[in-house]
């Protein structure tokens, strides 16, 4: 028989926060008709025997090894029935009635994905919608122009964005997301070259250039912890490193790439003549290691 909405969580070595995370999802089982897929990807930390006791509904899948978030999601996916999929990190929390307030806006057309708004621990907002990479932006940002100029619409992002109204963005965070089953599949899931981060911006980007839209939506709402798998962690910075040369080589070719590494270089060079004032000595060196990562990029 099939359900409503097949949920997605990738589990890495944040067992009890998994199991928060499903905790608040059963609390809101009444909302709609759901399945749960929790794909364990390689903690090796005994998490899968734990899920296996705790949650003995749920179809729990043992990646025996990690397989990043775009292919993790992906094997899980080949499991899912239900006629929408919800993508949701394992360390967010529900906290009202986000499932049956995102299925219902799945019913409009030129909807590809649905986000529903995020909330940090203390209940503020979170940035969690963006516009596009493109060189253009990559200009903006590398020579501080969206921090100078925020609310211009030519240089600006979405930093001042108003989330307590419906609206079409360019792409949202991957904390939360519902896309149809059907529509997922057509563009053969994420790409899994993104071993981590950019896997939704690409996702949301094929989309688009399909006719689909993303659309933020002020419902919920949802507590994201924010990347407590490893945001903050160096080798996670590099991981975003990686994953955003990879979008720019896809989506704009050699030539493109290269643009944007030179800007990036500019950029972070300008950043540590900053920092060396300040004496911030820790994002001085790991800037470095982003400098000296885009120069071999570039002459790879």
């Amino acid at each position: 028989m099939g359900k409503k909405t097949s949920i997605i969580i990738i589990n890495y070595k944040t067992p009890q926060l998994t199991i928060n995370c499903i905790d608040s999802l059963y609390t809101y089982e009444d909302q709609t008709d759901f399945e749960i897929i929790l794909l364990d990807n390689g903690s090796m930390d005994g998490s899968v025997l734990l899920f296996k006791d705790k949650f003995p509904k749920i179809k729990l899948i043992d990646a025996g090894k990690n397989h990043g978030f775009a292919a993790g999601n992906n094997i899980a996916v080949k499991e899912a029935i239900g006629e929408y999929l919800l993508f949701i990190n394992s360390d967010t929390i529900l906290t009202g009635s986000v499932l049956k307030d995102i299925e219902a806006t799945m019913e409009y057309a030129d909807v590809g994905i649905a986000a529903p708004r995020l909330l940090n621990m203390d209940k503020s907002i979170q940035e969690s919608v963006y516009k596009f990479p493109t060189l253009w932006r990559a200009f903006c940002e590398s020579f501080f122009l969206s921090t100078l100029f925020p609310k211009n619409k030519w240089v600006g992002d979405y930093r001042k964005f108003a989330y307590n109204k419906k609206r079409v963005v360019d792409f949202a965070s991957g904390a939360c997301l519902l896309i149809k089953r059907d529509l997922f599949n057509s563009l053969n899931g994420f790409d899994e070259r993104f071993f981590m981060y950019a896997e939704e911006t690409d996702l949301a980007f094929r989309l688009h250039k399909k006719g689909y839209r993303t659309y933020f939506l002020p419902v919920g709402d949802i507590i994201h912890l924010g990347g407590a798998s490893g945001v903050g962690n160096n080798a996670f910075k590099e991981q975003f490193c990686l994953s955003k040369v990879l979008y720019y080589k896809k989506h704009y070719g050699a030539v493109g790439l290269k643009l944007f590494l030179v800007m990036q270089i500019m950029g972070f060079i300008i950043r540590n003549s900053i920092l060396i004032f300040m004496g911030k000595k820790e994002k001085i060196a790991f800037n470095r290691k982003v400098i000296r990562f885009y120069a071999k990029s570039f002459f790879k």
